[in-house]
Parts: structure tokens; C-alpha cells; sequence
């Protein structure tokens, strides 16, 4: 259970922070994800999806239901993992957008090797 709550956590902070990062459009956040254009926008949203989901997990652990963590786990860690791993592709290994996702991807995979 220890890694998958890390996992969701590392959800959790790497969200907020990126969502903080694309609402206030620094020139390192425009060079690394682009212009505030509305595909930025929907791509914040999207993260932020997967920030409060996992943000849901973690608090159905504290309310002793670490059941609900493992399961939203299960769906929400190979769905992050596989969009990920392909941003390597269409995007290119040098973006450090690109090499943040396959550390998440790394955490990830191994909560899914350890945890399942």
C-alpha cells in the first residue's frame, strides 16, 4: 500500500504544481508546454483530473477504505503510464515536460510491479 499512496501522492503535488505553473504562463512553463492556447487549457484540465482523483484515493485511505486506492490505482496508473510513454514519441526525449512524464512513468510502473 506504500507505493501506491506514494503514487497518488506524487499525482497530487506534481499536478498542483504544473496546474500552478500553466495558470501563470512563466516563459520556462510557455517553452516547455507551449502557448496558453485553449489545448494548454484542456491539458490543465486534464491534469488536474488526474490531481484530484488520486487527491480522492488518498483521502479514502485516511478514511480507512485503502481499498479505493488500490482500485482507482489500478485504472489510473497504466492510463498515465501508456500517455507518457508516448509523449517520447510525439514529442521528443529532450522536452523536460517529456522527461518528467517517464519518471512518473518509472514510479508508476514500479507501483504497479510492487503493489499488484
Amino acid at each position: 500500500m506504500v507505493m501506491i499512496i506514494l503514487s497518488h501522492l506524487a499525482n497530487v503535488l506534481i499536478v498542483a504544481a504544473v496546474v500552478f505553473g500553466l495558470r501563470r504562463g512563466q516563459p520556462d512553463v510557455d517553452e516547455a508546454f507551449g502557448t496558453d492556447t485553449t489545448a494548454r487549457r484542456i491539458l490543465g484540465c486534464i491534469y488536474a483530473t488526474i490531481g484530484l482523483v488520486s487527491l480522492y484515493a488518498l483521502t479514502q485511505v485516511v478514511a480507512g477504505n485503502p481499498q479505493i486506492a488500490f482500485l482507482v490505482g489500478a485504472t489510473l496508473f497504466p492510463v498515465q503510464i501508456i500517455y507518457k510513454l508516448f509523449t517520447v514519441f510525439v514529442v521528443g526525449p529532450t522536452n523536460p515536460v517529456v522527461i518528467a512524464n517517464l519518471m512518473v512513468a518509472a514510479l508508476h510502473s514500479a507501483t504497479l510491479l510492487i503493489a499488484y
